[in-house]
């Protein structure tokens, strides 16, 4: 006997190698695609809702932040005393609000 492999049984280790790929390859298409269209559009809202939130919360934060600055700031600067940097900034408060009080859509 030879040590040269049969003819017969290459061929039939190369088909059952190439039908276990393609298997496995199917498989993989199918869970991507199975992940593509639940998974992955969850994550996104998932991670447009933290951010989201995020976001916001640092608004506010640097809100009050600067809010409290300008306080500060014009206190030591005007001579007056407290009311005066209060009421320069309750009256800029009211203006912004009456600016958004005017921008708004009335439901008919």
């Amino acid at each position: 006997m030879s040590d040269v492999p049969d003819q017969a049984d290459t061929a039939a280790d190369s088909i059952s190698s190439d039908w276990a790929t393609q298997l496995v390859d199917s498989l993989e298409g199918i869970i991507t695609t199975i992940r593509s269209k639940t998974t992955d559009p969850v994550r996104n809202v998932a991670r447009i809702i933290v951010f989201g939130v995020m976001i916001v919360g640092l608004a506010i934060a640097t809100f009050f932040l600067v809010t409290i600055g300008l306080i500060r700031l014009a206190d030591r600067y005007i001579p007056m005393g407290i009311w005066l940097p209060y009421l320069i900034l309750g009256g800029l408060f009211c203006c912004g609000g009456l600016f958004f009080w005017t921008r708004r859509h009335v439901r008919s």
